[in-house]
């Protein structure tokens, strides 16, 4: 299984080799540019906690009473 990193690095590859292209279909299946966006997303965020770069959980400000 790929790793988070390899993920999002061909997601980018993806993403960067059609610009302008808003839909793709292969195979019956249609993926749009922003479901790649966000999963883009998702995986730049697993990738970053698994390398240790983003905490599991948020912060949370609690001096605020």
């Amino acid at each position: 299984m790929p790793t988070a990193n390899e993920i999002v690095d061909d997601l980018r590859a993806t993403i960067l080799a059609s610009p302008g292209v808003s839909e793709i279909s292969v195979d019956g299946i249609s993926i749009k540019r922003e479901h790649l966006l966000r999963e883009l997303n998702y995986w730049e965020r697993r990738a970053a906690r698994e390398n240790g770069n983003l905490p599991n959980s948020a912060s949370i400000d609690l001096s605020s009473g």
